[in-house]
């Protein structure tokens, strides 16, 4: 799944495109290639991955000229994993970081433009969401500074009504 969503946050004509992506794992040479490529020709501002299944912080997530700033929360080889990265022309200056040990949380405040921005990566558990919700927010509260963009994989659905995943699992509402 994709999501593609251009902000204005900052009150004026100051738009950026943010594109999430969940990449299932990016071991594969080719896979990341092929990758790279369509996302170079989506030229997005902002690249917020899960399930990147990086181990080590200080791989480059992706080969590429376009983004200058690569940040991760690593995962196992098998699962999880966040990252962001920022295009070389975004003009972001990245002001602090907040990694998760376990991969499901990264929080990046910086600025652009002498507005404050902070940007969220999640990648919530199979089970349990709420609690990690909870958990992820409570520290985000600390952190944060100006506007919050969030993005990532929730691993619920909000809406089965427009839920098109065939998972055959118990199909519980979304309660807060």
């Amino acid at each position: 799944c994709c999501c593609c969503c251009c902000f204005s946050p900052l009150g004026g004509m100051t738009f950026f495109k943010v594109v999430s992506l969940n990449v299932r794992g990016l071991q594969n040479v080719k896979k990341r290639d092929r990758l790279t490529k369509a996302l170079v020709a989506k030229r997005p501002d902002v690249l917020i991955l899960q399930e990147t299944h990086h181990r080590k912080v200080d791989l480059p997530v992706l080969k590429s000229g376009w983004f200058s700033v690569q940040l991760q929360s690593p995962g196992s080889s098998k699962a999880r994993g966040l990252a962001i990265l920022f295009s070389k022309n975004f003009g972001y200056q990245v002001e602090c970081v907040e990694a998760d040990p376990r991969g499901r949380y990264l929080f990046v405040k910086g600025r652009l433009k002498d507005e404050w921005i902070t940007f969220v990566a999640l990648y919530a558990p199979n089970t349990l969401q709420i609690d990690f919700l909870k958990e992820a927010f409570s520290k985000l509260q600390t952190f944060q500074q100006g506007e919050i963009i969030v993005a990532g994989d929730l691993n619920f659905v909000a809406d089965y009504k427009l839920d098109r995943s065939k998972s055959r699992r118990k199909k519980v509402a979304f309660k807060t």
